[in-house]
């Protein structure tokens, strides 16, 4: 293709995007995808990105979400200024780690995800209130792996996450990368009193996976409140059965709790298997 004819296609992709942004959204929402389109068709092999990748395959579906309007009452100007200045193509992964019918696109996003620099953190941070549960949890992943701070929102996906999503576990697995509850478990110990009172209330869970996982994080973060509920599901999860690992997960957060778990595993040890 000639250089002309590219550019005049990229030109009326961008102002025909845009009109669709005009519309939905007025004065303010017309500029982010011309903007999009714009460096989406001025990158190039030098970026050093992987050309595999360049372009978003989906339109107005994809835009969608970049053209949504920020929640009533929250402050985003700061976000917003964020937002605009990150490259189009950390735009195009970050929409790719969706749910949708093309298969592993999602783990390839998440792999270059993994490379980009800080501009891809409000991106991610964006992706937190997505409606679609895989970008959730994928972008809540990959800001755990990035050791940002703990937000209310990064810590809502975290919780979340420590749900069984048969997505996920069941059959073809979504992503392979983010062994998601073990991870979001882990990093929940290190913020457990934040979240304490929500982790109690998981212990009642028709889940057991969540039950359980709470259970752990509470015990291991030495969360006091409840500890009665917390060595009830851990000290049952020592005994033998399907569950690969909780055994060995049970005892190390009833040490960490020390002489709180002391009454809890006494009582135990007379109808131990």
């Amino acid at each position: 293709m000639r250089g002309g004819s590219k550019w005049l296609i990229v030109a009326l992709l961008a102002l025909n995007v845009a009109a669709w942004g005009y519309e939905l959204l007025g004065p303010e929402g017309g500029g982010r995808p011309v903007v999009l389109a714009r460096e989406v068709g001025t990158q190039d092999a030098d970026s050093g990105l992987n050309p595999g990748f360049l372009a978003p395959r989906r339109t107005c579906d994809d835009l969608t979400l970049e053209l949504a309007g920020a929640p009533a009452g929250r402050d985003t100007d700061a976000r917003e200024s964020a937002v605009r200045q990150a490259p189009a193509q950390y735009w195009v992964w970050v929409l790719d780690l969706a749910a949708d019918h093309e298969r592993y696109n999602a783990s390839r996003a998440f792999d270059a995800l993994t490379r980009c620099d800080d501009r891809v953190v409000p991106l991610l941070q964006e992706a937190l209130e997505s409606p679609d549960r895989q970008q959730r949890q994928l972008a809540g992943s990959l800001l755990r792996i990035r050791g940002s701070e703990a937000t209310a929102a990064l810590l809502d996906v975290t919780l979340e996450a420590l749900r069984i999503d048969h997505e996920w576990h069941g059959g073809h697995r979504t992503c392979q990368h983010a062994q998601n509850s073990g991870h979001a478990a882990s990093f929940l110990v290190r913020h457990a009193s934040k979240v304490a009172d929500r982790l109690i209330e998981n212990l009642d869970s028709k889940d057991p996976q969540e039950g359980f996982l709470s259970a752990y994080v509470l015990g291991r973060g030495g969360v006091a409140q409840s500890v009665d509920r917390t060595c009830a599901v851990l000290v049952e999860h020592l005994g033998d059965n399907h569950v690969r690992g909780d055994a060995q997960m049970g005892a190390d957060a009833l040490h960490a709790l020390g002489a709180l778990a002391v009454p809890y595993l006494v009582y135990a040890e007379t109808r131990a298997d």
